[in-house]
């Protein structure tokens, strides 16, 4: 995310716009599409935009991710029984995955 935040944040220099801060800052959004934004944030069981309170967008990005996890995943047919069952049989297990150690641990609660 970080990547592509600095992506668009170069595309809206070259065409003249504000950086995504500055816009944020200002207050300076479209109020029809803020209200678009909020109602598919509600599906995700995130605040409005308007009551957050984070420092950047990328602060924000990184602290609401954990939260639409929770909301937009779920484990395998099958592997919270199958994981219980290796716990109870003491049974030593890891988990494999491409994403953060942060966000396995999310997922698996």
């Amino acid at each position: 995310f970080e990547y592509l935040m600095k992506e668009v944040e170069k595309a809206r220099e070259r065409v003249g716009l504000p950086s995504i801060e500055d816009v944020r800052r200002s207050g300076s959004h479209n109020r029809k599409l803020l209200r678009k934004i909020d109602k598919a944030r509600a599906r995700l069981r995130l605040w409005p935009l308007e009551d957050t309170k984070f420092s950047s967008l990328l602060e924000q990005a990184k602290d609401e991710m954990n939260s639409v996890t929770r909301v937009l995943t779920s484990p395998t047919d099958g592997i919270e029984t199958l994981l219980l069952n290796l716990e109870d049989d003491h049974i030593p297990f890891s988990i494999a995955s491409t994403s953060s150690r942060d966000r396995i641990l999310v997922y698996s609660k």
